[in-house]
């Protein structure tokens, strides 16, 4: 094992974080929606743009879907706008180089909601009519979704894209992983709760109608213990939702309109049918490769 003590720049094009000093975080610095996860982010260095960071997200929806953001980390390029508002996946720490890995400390202490900006309503999946089946949510319905999580059972996965992830699929993400409830550690405060998960690229593959990543192209693990997620925040109720119905009790849902006018549904789809049709003769001839 080698261990860089190099600017993390060199391990995600673009990222402004150098510091090398190991920091203890406790997740516990939150904002907005009370959200903040943590994970060392292990990615396959062979593949082109596997080290850049685009997206890390909480999604509602089961193990085979792709279903719709609900809770920001980060976000930047190539991912549409509307899911960037809590900045860039750029706080990175503690590179380690392993022959053709890279692993880096992910960290993010705060989070925003994807419902105001239009974000949920947006990545959905098409004609989804159930939370589980990818629908469109209200934080009302994700919080339910997200306390009735148990150890065999969530529809609440924890996802992480990358620019590679994208090239191969547009908007599904790398490595992705349905949260279990599991005991906060002792230094944590009385009402945190804690969720683990396995996030696997493995898992992603597994999501029908996908194009097949690289095999163990990534995966996120726990910093220490079993926590990869923390929520601490507000008790849920529809005040804090925006005007989207709840997909558990109806077929349709109102669309959230973006300041310009245009819907952000449209404006998402726009964007995706946009990139797909670039990228789809290299995805293809890529995937080939693998």
């Amino acid at each position: 094992m080698k261990i860089i003590a190099t600017p993390l720049r060199t391990f995600v094009a673009g990222i402004l974080m150098t510091t090398t000093t190991t920091t203890t975080h406790a997740m516990e610095g939150m904002d907005g929606v009370g959200f903040a996860a943590e994970g060392t982010a292990t990615l396959l260095n062979t593949l082109p743009g596997n080290l850049e960071i685009i997206g890390a997200h909480l999604h509602t929806g089961s193990s085979n879907v792709n279903g719709p953001v609900a809770i920001i980390f980060c976000g930047g390029p190539q991912l549409p706008d509307i899911l960037g508002i809590n900045g860039l996946c750029d706080n990175l720490e503690n590179q380690v180089v392993t022959g053709d890995t890279n692993s880096a400390d992910w960290i993010s202490t705060t989070s925003k909601g994807a419902w105001d900006d239009g974000g949920n309503t947006a990545t959905a999946a098409a004609n989804a009519t159930t939370l589980a089946d990818g629908a469109a949510t209200t934080y009302s319905a994700f919080m339910t979704a997200l306390d009735e999580c148990t150890s065999d059972m969530c529809d609440v996965y924890f996802n992480l894209h990358t620019n590679y992830s994208f090239s191969v699929n547009p908007g599904v993400g790398l490595a992705r992983g349905q949260l279990e409830p599991t005991d906060c550690p002792d230094d944590k405060p009385d009402g945190m709760k804690c969720f683990g998960a396995t996030v696997t690229s493995e898992n992603t593959n597994e999501v029908p109608g996908v194009m097949p990543l690289a095999d163990n192209a990534g995966e996120v693990t726990p910093i220490s213990g079993d926590v990869l997620v923390t929520y601490m925040g507000m008790d849920h109720d529809d005040s804090v939702d925006s005007d989207v119905a709840d997909p558990d009790t109806s077929t349709t849902s109102t669309t959230t309109t973006a300041t310009n006018g245009d819907s952000a549904a449209s404006k998402y789809n726009s964007w995706l049918s946009g990139v797909t049709s670039v990228i789809t003769a290299t995805t293809f001839a890529n995937w080939l490769l693998l």
